[in-house]
């Protein structure tokens, strides 16, 4: 149990979320995170601690933000790939008539 200002009480789970959510958010919103494990090759490892550092971040933290842009990425593609496939077809050629050129497309 801890005492937290104004004398509300909450259990150790609940007090370990806040200063988790607390750490990560500047005191201004609560955010979850999970930490996971990986296995890098050397070699990768190396080079990530080196881009980390010069970007003046842990590995953690440059990890999380590839992930994040790319997941960012492949939602927006999913949204443009859904909206050109939400749209009617469009007829190429007439009959008879020849395909168009790719450069005239």
């Amino acid at each position: 149990m801890a005492h937290l200002p104004g004398g509300r009480i909450v259990d150790e789970d609940t007090t370990s979320k806040l200063i988790d959510g607390a750490r990560d958010s500047c005191y201004t919103e609560f955010v979850m995170k999970r930490n996971i494990t990986i296995s890098l090759d050397e070699k990768v490892a190396r080079w990530a601690r080196l881009k980390a550092a010069e970007n003046d971040t842990s590995v953690s933290r440059l990890l999380a933000e590839q992930l994040e842009q790319q997941m960012a990425r492949d939602s927006e593609y999913k949204r443009a790939q859904e909206r050109f496939l939400s749209k009617p077809g469009r007829r190429l050629r007439s009959k008879g008539t020849p395909y168009p050129r790719r450069d005239t497309v």
